[in-house]
C-alpha cells in the first residue's frame, strides 16, 4: 500500500499505517519524534525519542520494540 504523496515529501496517513501493519506490511519502529537524523546538530534527543514510542503504540495499537535511525543515520 502506498503512502499519501511521498514524492512531495509526506509522510503515511494513521488509515495508511494501521492497514499496512494489519496487512504485515510493515513492522513497526519507533524513531525520533520530528524525523531529524540524529546527528543533527538541532536533533531533540532527550524529547524526541522517548516520545514517538508511545505516539506509535496509541495510534496503531500493536506494542513497538524496535528503534530505527531516521534518514538511515
Amino acid at each position: 500500500m502506498p503512502c499519501a504523496h511521498p514524492h512531495l515529501g509526506g509522510f503515511c496517513t494513521w488509515t495508511e499505517r494501521r492497514e499496512s501493519a494489519h496487512r504485515g506490511h510493515v513492522v513497526l519502529a519507533a524513531h525520533g519524534f520530528s524525523h531529524r537524523p540524529l546527528d543533527d546538530a538541532g536533533a531533540e534527543l532527550h524529547s524526541g525519542i522517548p516520545v514517538s514510542r508511545p505516539v506509535l503504540e496509541a495510534q496503531l495499537s500493536p506494542p513497538v520494540t524496535r528503534f530505527v535511525f531516521p534518514s538511515d543515520r
